[in-house]
């Protein structure tokens, strides 16, 4: 009988520095949890009686490395869960890998509890991943021990390490179903396909494809003062109105930052006003396209691109959200989301 094991979660530590993906890309998400996650709950079905029952779901913490999309495990027939899998049968038992960007911390502050208003491993764009499959022995002396092994050591040194006497094999997972959260709007459920076509050297988003759509690239260290409409060079001493999760407007003067602060909705890109006029209208000012940002609201994170939601403000710069739904909520209470 084939078993099933259910979901579970725990955070998880990432090692890598490269970028996320697009969050509206789906497989890309998927393959850069996994490829850039240390760690997670691997999930099956108890078939001990001891610090369980028979047939509970149990969760253990479990490290694992993955090669082009497949986890790989390293293990021994000792621990709980290779004894609820019972590899070296033929039964074709299931696991579960959960992952989470809660690692983070408070770098992700749709996932920090500390971050209002939103932030928590709960909150839909603090992502999170579960990978489900049969579970299986590597063959021992292949060479796909020899990469796996390579890739499980290069992540986890210790595990050169671990005691022969405990009898660690690598172990791997099929994977066959994939479960994402990384947005409001509920899961989505990824083809493994479309998982394994992606690739692992492909830049989280590529450079000239941020421009594939709309106005040659324009100038990200200038803009115009949203109070006063003179001209800015961004600098780390330009005087600034942060929004949670980092977004900022940048001013001629503290003075204009304040009278802002003040008043945020006279600055505001009104119906009968004109917009700032050219490709910089156009794109905006400065040109924050390919930019990873996160929502002020939502804390979710975002790819700027000429389809993101925003509230334009007089003289070419906007503050950028994830739905029209955070954008309301800067019209009721703008103040709410001032950092």
């Amino acid at each position: 009988m084939v078993q099933r094991a259910l979901l579970s979660f725990l955070p998880v530590a990432l090692l890598a520095t490269t970028a996320p993906p697009d969050p509206a890309d789906k497989p890309a998400t998927a393959r850069w949890m996994a490829h850039n996650i240390a760690w997670g709950v691997l999930g099956t079905i108890s078939t001990r009686s001891e610090g369980s029952k028979v047939g509970d779901a149990f969760g253990n913490p479990y490290s694992f490395a993955d090669v082009s999309g497949v986890p790989y495990f390293y293990a021994s027939d000792m621990d709980s869960s290779m004894i609820d899998l019972d590899l070296d049968s033929a039964s074709g038992k299931r696991g579960s890998l959960s992952i989470s960007e809660a690692s983070l911390g408070s770098e992700i502050k749709a996932c920090d509890i500390a971050s209002p208003p939103l932030g928590d491993p709960e909150n839909p764009p603090c992502a999170r991943l579960v990978l489900s499959g049969a579970m299986s022995k590597v063959k021992a002396n292949t060479s796909e021990e020899a990469t796996a092994k390579a890739a499980l050591f290069a992540v986890h040194p210790s595990f050169k390490l671990y005691p022969t006497s405990h009898e660690f094999f690598v172990a791997k997972m099929d994977v066959d179903s994939i479960w994402l959260i990384d947005a409001y709007g509920g899961p989505a459920y990824v083809a493994p396909r479309d998982y394994f076509n992606v690739n692992d050297s492909k830049p989280a988003v590529a450079p000239s494809a941020s421009w594939s759509h709309g106005q040659p690239a324009g100038p990200s260290a200038k803009a115009l003062c949203p109070v006063t409409g003179t001209s800015v060079n961004i600098t780390s001493k330009t005087a600034t109105v942060e929004f949670n999760n980092g977004q900022k407007l940048y001013f001629s003067s503290e003075e204009a930052a304040k009278e802002y602060r003040t008043s945020p909705r006279d600055f505001w890109l009104a119906p009968h006003d004109t917009p700032l006029s050219g490709v910089d209208g156009a794109r905006g000012l400065p040109d924050l396209r390919g930019a990873h940002v996160q929502c002020p609201m939502s804390g979710e994170n975002m790819t700027i691109s000429m389809r993101t939601p925003r509230v334009d403000h007089k003289h070419g710069q906007a503050v950028y959200f994830c739905c029209h739904g955070c954008i309301t909520a800067f019209w009721r209470d703008p103040e709410s989301l001032f950092a």
